[in-house]
């Protein structure tokens, strides 16, 4: 059965879940919060080196520019720190592989 509309709720809880995923890939120990908690959507810590973030994930739907894509394919994904936003432009990249 093809899924033709999925809600806010569950495009953002895929997100978080992809995210999750993604870090634990890369040596973190990864989970999603609570719902509702504020501003942070995934909690980690390198295995290796301890260190410890929280993140926030934003997640665009089908039909958006970058979003989640057919059911069995992989998305599309930035990773962005906090500090290195600056309004639409971001000022470097930031590699989640590499030791903390």
């Amino acid at each position: 059965m093809a899924v033709t509309h999925v809600s806010k709720v569950i495009t953002g809880a895929a997100g978080e879940y992809f995210a999750a995923a993604e870090l634990s890939a890369r040596g973190w120990i990864a989970t999603t919060s609570v719902r509702g908690a504020s501003a942070t959507d995934v909690l980690a810590q390198h295995a290796e080196a301890g260190r410890l973030i929280a993140a926030q994930t934003k997640t665009a739907g089908p039909g958006m520019t970058v979003g989640l894509k057919k059911p069995r394919e992989r998305p599309d994904y930035f990773v962005v720190p906090a500090q290195h936003r600056c309004g639409t432009h971001l000022r470097r990249s930031c590699s989640l592989d590499a030791h903390p």
